[in-house]
């Protein structure tokens, strides 16, 4: 889950990244966006802040399912997918290192 989460919000290649940062939809990822296993109860949100006043949650909501219907769709940017696999894998190494 960490590792979709990744694939899908961090960088400009990301999906989500794309859908609301890059597009101006949003400026922002609300905060603990992604997934959190934390807690008792792991979570995986969406959500963004700083949205224009005039902006409806529906209008959230279909850029959000928009965004995974594109995904399923079409998948996912290969390199930014290798990207991530390789950053787990170092700090996999770098952790066991320790």
């Amino acid at each position: 889950m960490t590792i979709l989460s990744q694939i899908l919000f961090d960088g400009p290649t990301a999906p989500f990244y794309e859908a609301f940062i890059e597009s101006g939809f949003a400026p922002a990822f609300s905060p603990g966006n992604g997934y959190d296993f934390t807690t008792k109860e792991a979570t995986f949100s969406i959500g963004v802040s700083h949205v224009p006043i005039e902006t409806k949650v529906s209008d959230v909501e279909e850029k959000i399912n928009e965004t995974l219907k594109t995904v399923i769709e079409n998948g996912i940017n290969k390199e930014h997918f290798e990207s991530i696999l390789h950053s787990v894998v170092f700090n996999q190494k770098l952790t066991k290192d320790l």
